[in-house]
């Protein structure tokens, strides 16, 4: 039973065990005539935290003190900073998705973008990125840590942007021996060049203008000029040097040979580095910054608001005893005490000023004429602690949903309603208005506490005895809270959940990255210029074997050393000054090792090798013109590579002659059994009449053409196909990935040479694509379905997603109270699942 209430209306008529719908934990806590701990329960309807407290001095044992606070701040403020939160991660990441919508609408890429892919030739770009990523991400916890919420948040737009900027330029402009036709078009090249203007001056702009508020990203600008150095081709060639230097050839000083796959392993991990990386930046520190700093804003606008409400009872007070004093319902004493009416000592006896004098009691009230912060108008609305553009963001992304949150609304700027101020100088009163306009009330923040002065001209005060002579002051209510958003506790507790975020994001992809890219696939034949480039790239030494009709270069820069040249005296590999003759820290491609000579010089040229491979910083590459012979030169070249152009089917490449040349070969090379076909058609376009108008052809016309001569051939493949294999090479076709579930059969494409891993898998060339994605029957397209609706997600997305539609209905039905606040979750589900 309720004997003394907040609300006095409840006294003795209240049963508050039953008005908390007959709470367990309650009843045993007042039983018990205290509570361990805190006590969430439902009181006429609403939640509650309450606590039992014992009262101390009483001989009654059976009295017990609860005190409760409302949930609803406490929830509206957890709610507001979830929703303002992800509404910003929302929107930091609207601009991404709308560029990569746009570039795949417009591109219309065919198959996974092999930027995407793990490749050996960006290890390179892999090590660029990761340093770069590891510098932004100390900057953002630094300003996140130092700077005011406004300059977190706007590094958690402009750190995430840089890092997605200078990731495209290292993936396009940092040499990683990346093949021809990965390249991208010029017209990408430009637009992406002004966007990149754009921003770069769009954010000096900025800094320029805000440099009060956003001082702090002044930081941004040396990390541009560092991460923009590697890019130049020159800068970055001579670290892609010292990278292979330093990685590429640890085992020739100790005369073996580098494992391959310590160079498959190494680019892996680097690759897998770069995007944990990138994405501990954007998925993980960006919503936990942007999460504490909007913490920190609804936090101080909730104390604003409660010191507000504060300061209106406190008014609210001092009218209530102004008025009984004026009605005479208070004693002459209590007036006096505080300072309501004036007062004179009695001359009959000397008689002190009260004991509690207001002074004592209500240090809270200041006179404004003493105020050290009373500056003109414009100079108070220059101490906002937020500019003002911040200030309308946080307005827009405030949801109104309930009365706290309105109220949190309306205190968002620093500076009330300019108020005229009235104020003494001397004996001579100034008029209101010349000296500015006070407002009504002012925030400030210091040494962790929010100071509220509230301007008033309540209660009168009076200098002297003499009502005449009397002066009226404003006197002005000041309140002062401490405000530690990021306590030490706190600060552990992100970094606590950071850290666990980074490892279920590390454990979620590894698990797909394994899956995904199918690294234990690989193709069971590569053409002999891809495997002399790779060989070269990866710092091996390598012997290349041409047959005679080859007219093959090496498209690396090289030292070119012609044997035929320098073996004209006896011992001249011996004598022949390395140092002076042949360059350090380069490729050297040695010609005319083949050439007919005596024994003597034959081991001159074996000595010249062994003296290139013995001193540091020297890769080379020997080319050979021979013809078919049972000679095994894996033997003779032992410590080197050496690959066999001889099986090539460069005299093909005669036949090819002619206006459609490389695009021809591109389509046909990869199928043998299109050899002929490629001939015929090459033939045939050079016996196009129009050809000296124009001599012309993209890769898509030269598909449809094959596609027109082949289309049999297809089908024929096609038909030998199983059906897994027919739906492999469909989804391939139409979709662009795989699915790797199917794993045993993609090995078995590439083993037949449809599916090519060239890093990424696609088919294996255009027009192929083009007959598998129109192949397939209507029949056996919902043969597929049919299948796919029988297992796993296919049994269950009907049946969750119409329960889900049934729930969402229900509640937005009964509960009235979601319809206000359905904005505010709707906006923080879209962020958590963008997140």
């Amino acid at each position: 039973r309720v004997l003394f209430h907040a609300d006095k209306t409840r006294n003795t008529l209240e049963n508050f065990w039953q008005e908390s719908d007959w709470n367990q934990q309650l009843y045993a806590a007042i039983f018990g005539h205290s509570s361990e701990q805190c006590i969430t329960l439902t009181y006429m309807g609403k939640a509650y935290r309450a606590r039992v407290i014992p009262i101390d001095g009483l001989a009654q044992a059976n009295w017990s003190l609860v005190v409760y606070r409302d949930l609803t701040f406490v929830r509206t403020l957890n709610l507001q900073t979830t929703a303002m939160a992800a509404t910003l991660f929302l929107i930091i990441l609207t601009a991404p998705l709308v560029i990569i919508v746009i570039w795949r609408g417009s591109c219309r890429p065919h198959f996974v973008a092999e930027w995407l892919w793990p490749h050996a030739g960006r290890t390179a770009t892999y090590i660029y990125q990761t340093a770069l990523y590891g510098l932004l991400i100390v900057l953002l916890l630094c300003i996140a840590a130092f700077s005011s919420s406004e300059e977190a948040m706007a590094a958690c737009v402009l750190i995430p942007y840089t890092a997605l900027a200078f990731t495209f330029w290292a993936i396009r402009l940092f040499p990683s021996g990346t093949p021809e036709p990965y390249q991208r078009n010029r017209a990408e090249t430009v637009v992406a060049a002004f966007l990149t203007g754009v921003a770069v001056c769009g954010f000096v702009w900025l800094l320029v203008a805000q440099w009060q508020y956003l001082h702090a990203l002044a930081w941004l600008l040396p990390i541009w000029l560092v991460a923009t150095l590697p890019l130049r081709q020159s800068n970055g060639a001579r670290l892609l040097r010292r990278y292979k230097a330093r990685f590429s050839k640890p085992y020739e000083s100790k005369g073996e040979q580098q494992d391959p796959g310590d160079l498959a392993s190494r680019y892996v991990g680097w690759y897998a580095w770069s995007v944990l990386l990138l994405l501990l930046l954007i998925g993980i520190l960006t919503p936990l910054v942007l999460f504490r700093d909007s913490l920190r804003i609804e936090a101080r606008l909730l104390i604003k608001e409660a010191q507000l409400h504060l300061a209106a009872s406190a008014e609210r007070q001092q009218a209530l005893l102004r008025s009984q004093c004026d009605a005479e319902q208070r004693s002459l004493a209590e007036c006096r005490e505080f300072a309501m009416i004036p007062w004179t000592p009695r001359t009959d006896r000397q008689v002190s000023p009260p004991p509690w004098s207001r002074t004592q009691l209500l240090p809270l009230y200041k006179d404004d004429a003493r105020r050290p912060d009373f500056l003109p108008h414009s100079d108070i609305e220059s101490t906002e602690l937020y500019s003002p553009w911040f200030q309308r963001l946080i307005y827009l992304l405030h949801h109104n949903y309930n009365q706290p949150a309105a109220e949190m609304s309306g205190v968002i700027s620093d500076r009330g309603v300019p108020k005229a101020a009235r104020f003494k100088s001397g004996s001579e009163e100034q008029p209101a208005g010349e000296a500015g306009a006070a407002p009504e009330w002012s925030w400030w923040e210091t040494n962790s506490k929010i100071t509220l002065r509230k301007h008033g001209s309540e209660p009168q005060v009076y200098t002297s005895g003499d009502p005449a002579a009397r002066r009226e002051k404003d006197m002005d209510l000041v309140l002062e809270t401490p405000f530690r958003p990021s306590a030490a506790r706190d600060t552990w507790i992100e970094i606590g959940v950071a850290l666990i975020a980074l490892f279920l994001i590390c454990g979620l992809f590894l698990a797909i990255a394994r899956r995904v890219f199918l690294f234990q696939i690989v193709p069971h034949r590569i053409s002999g210029a891809r495997q002399a480039a790779e060989a070269i790239r990866q710092g091996r030494n390598v012997v290349i074997l041409l047959p005679p009709q080859s007219n093959w270069r090496l498209d690396t820069p090289t030292y070119r050393f012609d044997v035929r040249e320098h073996a004209t005296t006896p011992k001249w590999a011996e004598l022949l000054d390395l140092n002076a003759t042949i360059p350090v820290n380069t490729l050297v491609e040695i010609r005319g090792f083949e050439s007919p000579d005596d024994p003597e010089n034959h081991n001159q040229k074996f000595v010249l090798l062994d003296r290139l491979r013995a001193r540091p910083g020297t890769q080379i590459a020997v080319v050979m013109v021979v013809g078919p012979s049972i000679e095994d030169y894996r033997r003779q070249f032992a410590g080197f590579e050496v690959i066999d152009f001889r099986e090539e089917p460069l005299l093909w490449l005669a036949a090819y002659a002619g206006p459609a040349r490389d695009q021809l070969w591109k389509e046909c090379a990869p199928v043998p059994a299109l050899w002929p076909l490629g001939a015929q058609l090459a033939a045939e376009l050079r016996r196009e009449p129009d050809l000296q108008h124009d001599r012309t052809y993209t890769n898509a016309d030269i598909a449809a053409e094959v596609l027109e001569k082949a289309e049999l051939y297809y089908r024929l493949v096609w038909n030998e196909c199983s059906p897994l294999q027919k739906f492999v090479l469909s989804q391939l076709a139409t979709d662009g990935a795989l699915n790797p579930t199917n794993a045993r059969t993609i090995q078995q494409l590439v083993r037949r040479g449809l599916i090519v891993k060239d890093p990424q898998f696609r088919i294996v060339n255009e027009s192929f694509r083009r007959f598998l994605a129109s192949v397939p029957s209507q029949h056996l397209r919902r043969e597929w379905l049919q299948e796919s609706r029988k297992t796993g997600w296919g049994k269950a997305h009907g049946a969750f997603f119409t329960v889900m539609v049934v729930v969402g209905l229900f509640l937005l039905t009964t509960q009235n109270g979601l319809w206000n606040s359905a904005a505010a979750y709707v906006t923080t589900a879209l962020g958590a699942l963008a997140t």
